[in-house]
């Protein structure tokens, strides 16, 4: 899996992840093959990156996640979710809420490294 940059979407692509927009309505579900109208649609709904299978990634690499910070979050998350976490939902709820949180960190980082 690779997160890419809208403007680094090409047809052809394949989501790994579905995508939501801001009232997190279901915009693409996980598994479809992009083309130009699903980049539009993407674009249109503010979208800036999604992703995709790493054997469609173009020239892109993961940062690596301070294992620390890593933890932390993990920590956090629990504490946060104690005692719900025997729902099937919200544990689900809380699986994609640590993965967007590291997408925020990785980005950050990303962004820091580039200066």
């Amino acid at each position: 899996m690779a997160v890419v940059k809208l403007n680094d979407l090409k047809p052809g692509m394949k989501l790994t992840e579905p995508v939501f927009n801001i009232n997190g309505n279901l915009l693409l579900r996980e598994g479809v093959e992009l083309t130009a109208r699903h980049i539009s649609i993407l674009k249109a709904w503010g979208v800036s990156q999604v992703e995709v299978d790493s054997q469609e990634k173009t020239d892109q690499r993961k940062p690596e996640l301070n294992p620390q910070v890593l933890c932390a979050l993990q920590e956090r998350l629990r504490t946060k979710f104690f005692g719900v976490l025997n729902n099937e939902i919200m544990r689900e709820i809380m699986r994609i809420a640590e993965k967007q949180a590291i997408r925020k960190l990785m980005l950050a980082s990303t962004r820091e490294s580039r200066g």
